[in-house]
């Protein structure tokens, strides 16, 4: 009796060296990316990191460790003077949002005058004045 032989390909195998080679491109392009990068096809990739967790978690060191460093300079920025980078990280960590509730309506403006006899006179904004003479005038 023969015995069989597989079909195929052999799997996938990734050395060390290629896995830290595979955490060095994590930050920069998707799984599918690398798998085109090492001239593999996606499927094969996928199917070689479910036999070689250690893929996976270099996968996820070498994104995790990139946004660490562009976290950290983003606080470095916001603590310097960045408003910009200050209200992205308040709204991204902190929840603040941007739904208009901090703007308020405009007052008006009221100016009081004092005359030299000590007596005070309001003056009006000019819309209000302005509508006071149009309501006259009708």
């Amino acid at each position: 009796m023969q015995e069989k032989r597989p079909r195929g390909r052999p799997p996938l195998e990734f050395s060390d060296e290629q896995i830290a080679y595979i955490e060095g491109l994590a930050p920069f392009l998707n799984q599918g990316q690398i798998a085109d990068r090492l001239g593999v096809s996606q499927n094969g990739f996928r199917n070689a990191m479910e036999r070689q967790p250690r893929i996976k978690d270099a996968i996820k060191r070498g994104k995790a460790e990139k946004i660490a460093r562009v976290a950290e300079t983003l606080v470095d920025k916001a603590l310097g003077g960045n408003i910009v980078a200050a209200i992205f990280y308040l709204k991204a960590q902190a929840g603040w949002k941007d739904d208009g509730s901090a703007q308020e309506e405009p007052q008006p403006l009221t100016i009081n005058l004092v005359q030299p006899d000590g007596t005070t006179r309001e003056l009006q904004p000019i819309d209000d004045k302005a509508r006071a003479v149009a309501s006259e005038a009708e």
